[in-house]
């Protein structure tokens, strides 16, 4: 894709819909002041306090235990949590949610059903508001802060800041490229098939031949899971940037036997539907390994 021009996205000075005018963050809060008695603490609540960065003692802990993490896990000193935990080898597909979203409740709304005992702990792990020398168990809950972090990166990637950070890794080709040869090393992105945790890992989407493939992830690194990107952000995203969507048709591929295309009909390919949409065309766009041998079409 073209990397010199981009979709303008509407800021939030710029009204662009019933949304912005209204002021959804505002209505958002409104909701909860509303409901006052049987308010959830989501933590935008709490009072401010000195940041303790434990990313660093975690990683050393772990490091220890199971072996060096990430490259960039050597140093970590001034790091925040965010910062460590896209850092880790394994989470590439991950951009840094910004902490001004993490800390506005309305956006954590509903996630509290899936953390019952730990919420508020993990949140504060998340915004580096965590005293260090607390006796608690570290492994369990940064285990469930990162899966929390993931629910709210699910959201974030949606909103007009998360897509263009998402924007600059895709151009960057961080997410990948797409493993069908006729793609043509197609920048892919991520998906998800379920918005529910727990049902499926993350998956790519390739925006030329539209289908979804199994990312190959290096030796070790267990797959995150799906949820944590969604089934809407793909989609949404190349509709905003419409100017980093392909703008050429996938090429097929057609089999053929000796320089004679397999006739469609045939039981070892009529499974393959697209064959009879081109068997009737000149076969131009297709691709035919040795094309040029001059063989009619069967």
């Amino acid at each position: 894709p073209d990397t010199s021009s981009s979709l303008e996205i509407p800021r939030h000075d710029a009204p662009s819909s019933i949304l912005d005018i209204l002021d959804f963050r505002f209505f958002g809060k409104a909701f909860f002041v509303l409901g006052s008695q049987d308010r959830p603490d989501f933590g935008s609540s709490i009072p401010p306090a000195s940041r303790h960065t434990r990313a660093s003692r975690l990683i050393r802990r772990s490091t220890a235990r199971d072996g060096p993490m990430s490259s960039g896990s050597e140093d970590t000193e001034g790091e925040s949590w965010v910062q460590w935990f896209c850092s880790l080898k394994g989470n590439e597909f991950f951009c840094e949610v910004e902490r001004s979203y993490i800390e506005d409740g309305f956006n954590l709304y509903g996630l509290r059903t899936f953390f019952p005992g730990n919420f508020q702990e993990c949140l504060d792990l998340i915004l580096d508001r965590v005293d260090p020398d607390e006796s608690e168990d570290d492994e369990e809950k940064t285990q469930a802060a990162m899966r929390l972090y993931g629910l709210i990166h699910a959201r974030y990637i949606i909103t007009s800041h998360g897509l263009t950070t998402m924007l600059a890794k895709y151009r960057g080709g961080e997410f990948g490229k797409c493993p069908r040869a006729l793609c043509w090393a197609q920048p892919v992105v991520p998906i998800g098939s379920y918005v529910d945790p727990n049902h499926e890992h993350v998956k790519v989407f390739c925006p030329r031949c539209g289908e979804v493939y199994t990312p190959v992830l290096p030796s070790g690194v267990e797959p995150v899971d799906g949820a944590f990107f969604g089934p809407t952000f793909p989609h949404l995203f190349f509709m905003t940037f419409e100017h980093d969507s392909p703008s050429v048709s996938p090429q097929k591929y057609v089999p053929r036997v000796f320089g004679f295309r397999v006739n469609s009909s045939s039981p070892s390919v009529s499974h393959l539907s697209h064959l009879k949409a081109s068997s009737s065309s000149a076969g131009g766009a297709d691709a035919v390994p040795g094309e040029g041998n001059g063989a009619a079409d069967r």
